[in-house]
């Protein structure tokens, strides 16, 4: 998910809507070899023209939005770097404290996950802190959370420190120093085991 986003950032556009369901496993024929992707470019925009606008809009899914998408203001890397973060607390703890399986409000999100975000950032401890990093390799998620709220508009994350970051996080849940990449959908049956994710800019080729 990481690469498809850098991928997406070289390509000089934003995402402005990184969840879940943007994300999908290309078909192959039942080969074993599909590649994850990144889907959905409705609300991506030029990072040569996001600078430049500045109107107060949301843009995004209210569970996943960064804090800045909540307050209207222009995005840029960093927002989408904050939005994945989500996904993947959300991947790892089963949920976030900002939704509860009520129907998710915009505003009372906002305050939440902003109170969440800035304890976070400030090392505080809090009830809604405990809730987002909950998993035991749930520091993670602290170091990602302030690396990207560190970062000014313009800047690009440190993709490959973040990576790192993750890679070491899997480590601490698995005791495997490496990812092996041995997932289900590309075990067809009878057939052999192939490399699981094979990172592609196909659908981006379009932009």
């Amino acid at each position: 998910m990481l690469e498809l986003i850098e991928k997406l950032h070289d390509k000089g556009f934003i995402h402005r809507d990184i969840k879940p369901a943007n994300f999908m496993m290309s078909g192959d024929g039942g080969k074993g070899s599909g590649k994850l992707c990144l889907i959905d470019f409705g609300l991506s925009e030029s990072t040569s023209s996001s600078s430049s606008i500045r109107g107060k809009k949301f843009f995004g899914t209210i569970l996943y939005a960064s804090v800045n998408a909540h307050n209207g203001d222009a995005q840029s890397y960093r927002d989408d770097l904050e939005a994945l973060i989500y996904v993947l607390a959300n991947f790892m703890n089963g949920g976030l404290p900002w939704y509860e399986g009520r129907e998710l409000d915009a505003d009372i999100t906002a305050r939440t996950k902003k109170t969440v975000v800035d304890n976070i950032v400030a090392g505080e401890s809090s009830e809604g802190l405990a809730s987002l990093v909950r998993s035991d390799s749930g520091t993670v998620i602290t170091e990602l959370l302030t690396h990207c709220r560190a970062l000014s508009f313009d800047e690009r994350p440190d993709y490959a420190w973040c990576q790192a970051e993750l890679v070491k996080a899997y480590t601490a849940a698995t005791g495997r120093e490496e990812i092996i990449e041995d997932w289900e959908w590309n075990h067809p049956s009878g057939q052999q085991k192939t490399p699981a994710v094979e990172f592609t800019d196909g659908f981006l080729d379009f932009i």
